[in-house]
């Protein structure tokens, strides 16, 4: 069993990058694949960039936390709020393209395998 506290959990920050994580599980084995989830942080502004999981064969699911966003799916435009989720297929473009609270957009997110990814 793990019990963590979201709390308790440092953000990790690539250099360069706006995005910051916490990851509960990483590369997590399972049945059809590998699971990746924890919370993840997009400031106010300008984000991510749009991309798929094709190459990782999962899907991503993201329940928001708290903020707001702008998402884009397959070129269309959604506002996230709290308690919102969506779920991008694995062949799906998507991204947060901008974090719309001054304090950015905080999501619950998972990467699940489809058992479709390139091995």
């Amino acid at each position: 069993m793990k019990l963590i506290n979201e709390q308790d959990m440092e953000w990790f920050q690539k250099p360069g990058a706006r995005l910051k994580t916490k990851n509960l599980l990483t590369d997590h084995k399972i049945g059809a694949g590998l699971l990746t989830c924890g919370v993840s942080q997009w400031p106010y502004g300008d984000a991510g960039v749009l991309h798929t999981h094709v190459e990782t064969g999962q899907d991503e699911i993201y329940i928001v936390l708290r903020g707001s966003g702008r998402l884009i799916v397959n070129g269309e435009e959604h506002i996230l709020k709290p308690g919102d989720m969506f779920q991008a297929e694995c062949g799906e473009e998507h991204a947060i393209v901008e974090g719309l609270d001054p304090a950015g957009i905080e999501m619950f997110y998972m990467l699940v395998p489809t058992g479709t990814g390139e091995d």
